[in-house]
């Protein structure tokens, strides 16, 4: 019997961007725009507004950043999730955790409370850029579920990393949410296909950067620039939505505030990622291994200066380029990693020069055979006049104490496999150690 499998269509959800000119500083300003935005999605059925990055506050606020950051529990934070309880939306502030760190983060909220946080990872110091002097840095890269499925957020340079961009799609996201101030950097001609418009490279680089992110990921990139002049620095808009496929969804204007709004589907994921599954066929494996192995040969780099070695290091990376293999034949048999030596396990201990246990061993019991001479001395032997002949066993066993010592010192430092007996057993002819001459002179007989 057949049996027929019936996939139910998979729901689309509406996504808009509010792409505005925040005021420098001005969160209660901002704060109002952000309500009247809100307002506006809410009539158009939209599930989820996304605003530019630091929309609440303005971006070139460099010194500033400390007194106008804001922590989770504050005010502003309290009305915006009230504001969220029927639908979602990613407003951009400074925010600053419990260890008076700040950083440069977008909120989402949903059902009435903050749903995800991302803090960007990447700032940027190039150009007109400073954020690393004023924002700590973020440290993860993870999606979360929403109203429109599993998506991730990535604050302007965080996008332009492809890294991050893959880790957020291997998460599971089917959506990139971007929060952008993205600077003008000189006008270059008309962009063709979007009304004759004149947009600058930073433009022309960002609307080519995103297509080519979604149709080779096979996912929508939802990326909301500002507009307006700080301090001098225009930004040029153009927020827009692409599916999978590298098609336009929605596109706002240049240089101007707008409002747009489109349909995204998981279906179109679903259809992409059939066509092109390069992000199945990632090999996770493969990266970690080698950018952990690139991490590792860097951390190496940073320890010196090109042609510096430490002290008394083999210098074995400018000799043996092939490697630790060649290092070690070159070093020859015996020799370990780095050239070192390597003691032979074959040889018994006490036998080589840096073995000195048997000898202190036998050092020993000759200082005991010694002190049992001398107590014998001290004591006195009955009908034996006071160092007479007691007097004349301490000298002859000290005698043989320090010939003894000779004996064991000098085959200690002979190779077992010289024929020399190993330390401890006396050669035949030596003279006996003064134990043996004691426990003699202790039953009444007296060695050869």
């Amino acid at each position: 019997m057949r049996i027929a499998t019936v996939r139910h269509p998979m729901k689309s959800k509406r996504v808009g961007v509010a792409q505005i000119a925040p005021v420098l500083g001005d969160t209660e300003a901002n704060l109002s725009a952000h309500v009247a935005a809100v307002d506006r999605a809410r009539s158009a059925k939209i599930d989820l507004l996304v605003f530019p990055e630091l929309s609440l506050t303005g971006y070139r606020l460099k010194d500033s950043v400390p007194g106008i950051a804001l922590s989770r529990s504050g005010r502003q934070i309290a009305e915006l999730s009230k504001l969220s309880e029927e639908i979602s939306f990613v407003v951009g502030l400074v925010e600053e955790d419990t260890r008076h760190n700040f950083y440069n983060s977008a909120f989402l909220f949903e059902s009435g409370h903050v749903q995800a946080v991302h803090r960007k990872t990447y700032l940027p110091t190039y150009g007109m850029f400073d954020e690393q002097r004023y924002f700590a840095r973020g440290r993860n890269l993870a999606a979360f579920h929403c109203k429109i499925g599993r998506a991730a957020i990535l604050i302007c340079e965080d996008m332009l990393h492809p890294t991050a961009v893959t880790v957020a799609a291997l998460d599971g996201a089917s959506t990139i949410i971007v929060p952008s101030a993205s600077p003008v950097k000189g006008v270059t001609g008309v962009e063709e296909g979007e009304g004759g418009e004149r947009i600058d490279a930073n433009g022309r680089h960002w609307e080519s950067y995103n297509r080519s992110m979604a149709r080779t990921l096979g996912l929508y990139v939802v990326y909301a620039n500002r507009v307006g002049v700080e301090d001098g620095i225009a930004f040029w808009g153009g927020s827009e939505i692409i599916d999978p496929a590298g098609e336009t969804v929605a596109k706002a204007a240049y240089y101007e505030e707008g409002f747009i709004a489109g349909q995204i589907s998981q279906e179109a994921v679903r259809r992409r990622r059939m066509q092109a599954p390069v992000l199945r066929d990632e090999n996770v494996d493969l990266t970690i291994n080698e950018l952990s192995r690139l991490a590792g040969r860097e951390r190496r780099d940073d320890r010196r200066r090109p042609g510096e070695h430490r002290p008394g290091e083999h210098r074995s990376r400018d000799r043996f380029p092939g490697g630790s293999r060649d290092r070690d034949r070159a070093a020859g048999p015996g020799r370990g990693r780095g050239g070192r030596p390597v003691r032979d396990e074959r040889r018994p201990r006490g036998s080589g020069p840096r073995e000195g246990r048997g000898v202190n061993i036998e050092r020993g019991r000759m200082r005991d055979a010694l002190a049992a001479a001398d107590r014998k001395r001290r004591d006195g032997a009955a009908g034996k006049p006071a160092g007479g002949a007691d007097k004349h066993e301490a000298v002859h066993a000290k005698r043989a104490v320090n010939v003894d010592m000779a004996v064991t010192e000098d085959s200690a430092q002979v190779s077992p496999e010289s024929g020399a007996p190993e330390s401890g057993a006396p050669e035949s002819g030596a003279p006996e150690s003064a134990e043996t001459k004691a426990t003699d002179r202790g039953t009444g007989k007296e060695s050869a």
